[in-house]
């Protein structure tokens, strides 16, 4: 939703980002802007200890050009 990059700001949540992991040899440039990528979306509340690490993952994903 926001990027909480000022003081108007919301926190985000949980459920507003998705972590995705590249497939070996794709790549891309950092950019603050929308990516479009393709691959598995997998919903799967993960925790370091009791800590949440993530809600939404992709694996395997290729930058969409």
């Amino acid at each position: 939703k926001d990027r909480s990059a000022c003081c108007f700001g919301k926190r985000p949540q949980i459920n507003h980002y998705i972590a995705v992991t590249l497939k070996p040899g794709s790549t891309t440039d950092y950019t603050t802007d929308a990516v479009s990528v393709r691959g598995v979306l997998v919903v799967d509340e993960r925790y370091d200890g009791d800590w949440p690490t993530g809600l939404y993952w992709m694996e395997n994903a290729e930058v969409v050009k």
